[in-house]
Protein backbone atom coordinates (compact mmCIF):
# COMPACT_ATOMS: atom_id res chain seq x y z
CA UNK A 1 0.00 0.00 0.00
CA UNK A 2 1.01 3.38 0.31
CA UNK A 3 3.86 4.97 2.32
CA UNK A 4 1.20 6.76 4.45
CA UNK A 5 2.08 6.88 8.45
CA UNK A 6 -1.27 8.84 8.43
CA UNK A 7 -3.96 6.46 6.57
CA UNK A 8 -1.52 3.36 6.20
CA UNK A 9 0.14 2.80 9.42
CA UNK A 10 -0.02 -0.68 10.08
CA UNK A 11 1.09 -1.96 6.86
CA UNK A 12 4.05 0.59 6.69
CA UNK A 13 5.21 -0.34 10.72
CA UNK A 14 5.43 -3.91 9.46
CA UNK A 15 7.21 -3.36 6.62
CA UNK A 16 9.77 -1.33 8.83
CA UNK A 17 9.88 -4.47 11.37
CA UNK A 18 10.52 -6.91 8.58
CA UNK A 19 13.51 -4.84 8.40
CA UNK A 20 14.54 -4.51 11.51
CA UNK A 21 14.23 -7.93 12.58
CA UNK A 22 16.75 -9.12 9.12
CA UNK A 23 19.49 -6.94 10.08
CA UNK A 24 18.95 -7.07 14.18
CA UNK A 25 22.09 -8.89 14.51
CA UNK A 26 24.73 -6.66 12.62
CA UNK A 27 26.15 -3.28 13.30
CA UNK A 28 24.40 -0.98 12.19
CA UNK A 29 23.31 2.14 12.20
CA UNK A 30 19.36 3.41 12.27
CA UNK A 31 17.87 6.54 10.66
CA UNK A 32 14.75 7.49 12.64
CA UNK A 33 11.88 9.79 11.11
CA UNK A 34 9.90 9.65 7.84
CA UNK A 35 9.78 11.77 4.39
CA UNK A 36 8.11 10.40 0.90
CA UNK A 37 8.93 8.03 -1.83
CA UNK A 38 11.58 9.78 -3.83
CA UNK A 39 12.62 12.67 -1.67
CA UNK A 40 9.37 14.03 -1.39
CA UNK A 41 7.64 14.97 1.72
CA UNK A 42 5.35 12.71 4.03
CA UNK A 43 1.64 11.68 2.51
CA UNK A 44 -0.91 12.17 4.97
CA UNK A 45 0.35 15.29 6.91
CA UNK A 46 -0.09 18.62 5.01
CA UNK A 47 0.80 21.45 7.38
CA UNK A 48 3.86 21.81 9.36
CA UNK A 49 1.62 21.06 12.77
CA UNK A 50 0.79 17.91 11.20
CA UNK A 51 3.77 16.23 10.03
CA UNK A 52 5.25 17.37 13.51
CA UNK A 53 2.48 14.98 15.37
CA UNK A 54 2.81 12.08 12.46
CA UNK A 55 6.20 12.45 13.22
CA UNK A 56 6.37 11.90 16.74
CA UNK A 57 4.57 9.19 16.59
CA UNK A 58 6.95 7.43 13.89
CA UNK A 59 10.14 8.25 16.27
CA UNK A 60 8.06 6.59 19.37
CA UNK A 61 7.01 3.36 17.10
CA UNK A 62 10.48 3.05 15.20
CA UNK A 63 12.28 3.20 18.42
CA UNK A 64 9.79 0.62 19.99
CA UNK A 65 10.96 -1.56 17.20
CA UNK A 66 14.68 -1.47 18.04
CA UNK A 67 13.61 -2.08 21.89
CA UNK A 68 11.99 -5.25 20.31
CA UNK A 69 14.39 -6.85 18.64
CA UNK A 70 18.09 -4.97 18.80
CA UNK A 71 18.41 -3.98 22.50
CA UNK A 72 16.06 -3.32 25.47
CA UNK A 73 18.05 -0.23 26.01
CA UNK A 74 17.66 1.66 23.36
CA UNK A 75 19.75 4.43 23.84
CA UNK A 76 22.87 1.89 23.31
CA UNK A 77 21.25 1.60 19.53
CA UNK A 78 23.49 3.84 17.48
CA UNK A 79 20.88 6.18 15.77
CA UNK A 80 20.17 8.88 13.95
CA UNK A 81 18.08 11.76 12.84
CA UNK A 82 18.25 14.13 9.61
CA UNK A 83 16.52 17.76 9.45
CA UNK A 84 16.42 17.36 6.07
CA UNK A 85 14.81 20.07 3.48
CA UNK A 86 11.22 20.25 4.99
CA UNK A 87 11.94 18.42 7.79
CA UNK A 88 14.16 21.04 9.16
CA UNK A 89 10.64 23.25 9.12
CA UNK A 90 9.35 20.51 11.21
CA UNK A 91 12.26 20.40 13.86
CA UNK A 92 12.57 24.13 13.97
CA UNK A 93 8.61 24.14 14.73
CA UNK A 94 9.95 22.19 18.34
CA UNK A 95 9.81 18.62 17.60
CA UNK A 96 11.56 16.70 20.12
CA UNK A 97 13.99 14.25 19.20
CA UNK A 98 15.64 11.92 21.64
CA UNK A 99 18.75 12.81 23.73
CA UNK A 100 20.61 9.82 23.14
CA UNK A 101 19.92 10.23 19.08
CA UNK A 102 22.94 11.85 16.42
CA UNK A 103 21.35 15.26 15.42
CA UNK A 104 22.33 15.63 11.48
CA UNK A 105 22.18 18.65 9.50
CA UNK A 106 23.05 19.00 5.68
CA UNK A 107 23.90 21.42 3.57
CA UNK A 108 21.42 21.27 0.61
CA UNK A 109 23.32 22.74 -1.73
CA UNK A 110 27.11 23.70 -0.41
CA UNK A 111 26.24 25.77 2.48
CA UNK A 112 25.61 24.25 5.77
CA UNK A 113 22.14 25.64 7.03
CA UNK A 114 22.05 24.86 10.47
CA UNK A 115 24.63 25.03 13.07
CA UNK A 116 24.05 23.30 16.62
CA UNK A 117 22.88 25.64 18.81
CA UNK A 118 24.54 25.67 23.11
CA UNK A 119 21.65 23.15 23.91
CA UNK A 120 22.21 20.62 21.04
CA UNK A 121 26.06 20.54 21.71
CA UNK A 122 24.57 19.42 25.09
CA UNK A 123 23.09 16.38 23.45
CA UNK A 124 24.47 12.75 24.57
CA UNK A 125 23.76 11.82 20.49
CA UNK A 126 26.11 14.39 19.35
CA UNK A 127 25.77 16.00 15.85
CA UNK A 128 26.75 15.40 12.42
CA UNK A 129 27.02 16.66 8.81
CA UNK A 130 25.70 15.35 5.78
CA UNK A 131 27.74 16.94 2.85
CA UNK A 132 27.10 17.16 -0.74
CA UNK A 133 29.78 16.63 -3.88
CA UNK A 134 26.93 15.58 -5.61
CA UNK A 135 23.20 16.54 -5.88
CA UNK A 136 20.26 16.43 -8.36
CA UNK A 137 17.57 18.61 -7.76
CA UNK A 138 16.81 22.55 -7.46
CA UNK A 139 18.41 24.88 -7.99
CA UNK A 140 20.18 22.71 -10.68
CA UNK A 141 22.06 19.55 -10.64
CA UNK A 142 25.64 18.81 -10.81
CA UNK A 143 26.17 15.08 -11.25
CA UNK A 144 28.69 14.33 -13.66
CA UNK A 145 31.18 16.84 -13.09
CA UNK A 146 32.29 17.51 -9.91
CA UNK A 147 32.12 21.45 -9.89
CA UNK A 148 32.55 21.69 -5.25
CA UNK A 149 35.65 24.25 -4.81
CA UNK A 150 37.78 22.26 -2.35
CA UNK A 151 37.90 25.65 -0.86
CA UNK A 152 34.26 25.58 0.05
CA UNK A 153 34.64 22.39 1.36
CA UNK A 154 37.26 23.37 3.61
CA UNK A 155 36.02 26.26 5.11
CA UNK A 156 32.54 24.83 5.57
CA UNK A 157 33.78 21.36 7.31
CA UNK A 158 36.12 23.50 9.06
CA UNK A 159 33.35 25.90 11.00
CA UNK A 160 31.33 22.72 11.27
CA UNK A 161 34.08 20.61 13.48
CA UNK A 162 34.44 24.58 15.39
CA UNK A 163 31.32 24.60 15.73
CA UNK A 164 30.74 21.32 17.22
CA UNK A 165 29.59 19.07 14.59
CA UNK A 166 32.11 16.20 15.49
CA UNK A 167 30.43 12.84 16.05
CA UNK A 168 29.28 12.09 12.44
CA UNK A 169 30.44 12.80 9.02
CA UNK A 170 28.73 11.24 6.19
CA UNK A 171 29.31 12.58 2.53
CA UNK A 172 27.18 12.54 -0.67
CA UNK A 173 29.18 11.77 -3.38
CA UNK A 174 26.71 9.97 -6.39
CA UNK A 175 29.30 8.86 -9.24
CA UNK A 176 32.47 9.04 -7.74
CA UNK A 177 34.59 8.96 -10.96
CA UNK A 178 34.68 13.05 -10.71
CA UNK A 179 35.03 13.58 -7.70
CA UNK A 180 38.02 11.45 -5.91
CA UNK A 181 40.09 14.82 -4.49
CA UNK A 182 36.70 16.02 -3.12
CA UNK A 183 36.07 12.62 -1.50
CA UNK A 184 39.91 12.58 0.03
CA UNK A 185 39.75 16.20 1.12
CA UNK A 186 36.50 15.30 3.08
CA UNK A 187 37.89 12.41 4.75
CA UNK A 188 41.38 13.73 5.08
CA UNK A 189 39.69 16.31 7.35
CA UNK A 190 37.75 14.31 9.04
CA UNK A 191 40.71 11.99 10.37
CA UNK A 192 42.92 14.91 11.05
CA UNK A 193 42.15 18.27 10.61
CA UNK A 194 44.31 19.90 12.08
CA UNK A 195 46.90 18.29 9.36
CA UNK A 196 45.32 19.42 7.03
CA UNK A 197 45.34 23.45 8.24
CA UNK A 198 49.14 22.73 8.13
CA UNK A 199 48.97 21.80 4.56
CA UNK A 200 46.30 24.15 3.20
CA UNK A 201 43.85 23.46 0.88
CA UNK A 202 46.32 24.49 -2.04
CA UNK A 203 49.20 22.34 -0.89
CA UNK A 204 46.62 19.43 -0.31
CA UNK A 205 45.72 19.23 -3.53
CA UNK A 206 49.03 19.56 -5.42
CA UNK A 207 49.79 16.68 -3.35
CA UNK A 208 47.32 14.62 -4.14
CA UNK A 209 48.28 15.33 -7.53
CA UNK A 210 51.72 14.59 -7.16
CA UNK A 211 50.89 10.97 -5.86
CA UNK A 212 48.45 9.76 -8.12
CA UNK A 213 50.65 11.67 -11.21
CA UNK A 214 53.97 12.53 -10.21
CA UNK A 215 55.63 15.81 -9.81
CA UNK A 216 55.92 16.99 -13.79
CA UNK A 217 52.16 16.70 -14.22
CA UNK A 218 51.13 17.79 -10.79
CA UNK A 219 53.34 21.32 -11.31
CA UNK A 220 50.86 21.22 -15.20
CA UNK A 221 47.84 20.12 -13.53
CA UNK A 222 47.64 22.51 -10.28
CA UNK A 223 47.06 25.64 -12.04
CA UNK A 224 44.26 24.05 -14.69
CA UNK A 225 42.04 22.66 -12.04
CA UNK A 226 42.64 25.78 -9.43
CA UNK A 227 41.25 28.00 -12.45
CA UNK A 228 38.36 25.36 -13.32
CA UNK A 229 37.41 25.67 -9.88
CA UNK A 230 37.66 29.38 -9.56
CA UNK A 231 35.23 29.22 -12.96
CA UNK A 232 33.07 26.84 -11.04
Amino acid sequence: GEYDYVNNSEHVRAFWEERVKEVADYDNLYTLGMRGVHDGAMKGAKTVNEQKQVLERVLKDQRSLLASYVDKTVANIPQVFIPYKEVLDVYNAGLEVPDDVILMCDDNYGYIRHFPTAAEKARKGGNGIYYHISYWGRPHDYLWLCTVQPGLIYQQMTQAYERGIRKMWVLNVGDIKPGEYQIELFLDMAWDIGEVKKQGVTKHLYRFLEREFGQSVATQTLPVLLEHYRLA
